[in-house]
């Protein structure tokens, strides 16, 4: 998702997702990016008429990312996508980032781990 597209419509925190979202670094686009969104798509991890969805989780992947934090449920943020996403990106010799909801991250403040460790 885009600042711009944050910045569509109404939402609960919107103000406070836009004054987050420009602190970000962004990644660039590669060619394996774009390569491995249209094998998302392929695959069916993630519905061909949804290339922007199936980059951002293929530019989490590539860049290594520990988390893709979403609120797309629908085709991003739940098990199955997690699951069949895994079986994509180890064929590329990539790991999964764990695809989260601003509801489900991992928060330090709780004591809950934020880094992913090395081995998964």
């Amino acid at each position: 998702m885009t600042e711009n597209e944050l910045a569509d419509g109404v939402f609960r925190h919107q103000e406070a997702s836009l004054r987050f979202v420009r602190r970000l670094k962004y990644v660039p686009v590669v060619v394996d990016s774009r390569r491995l969104s249209v094998a998302f798509m392929d695959a069916n991890v993630i519905p061909a008429n949804k290339s922007g969805d199936a980059l951002q989780l293929a530019l989490a992947c590539v860049h290594n990312l520990d988390y893709l934090l979403t609120w797309n449920y629908s085709h991003l943020a739940n098990v199955v996508t997690q699951e069949r996403g895994v079986k994509i990106v180890s064929k590329w010799g990539l790991r999964m980032p764990i695809l989260v909801s601003p509801d489900s991250i991992p928060r330090a403040n709780l004591g809950q781990p934020i880094r992913r460790p090395k081995h998964d």
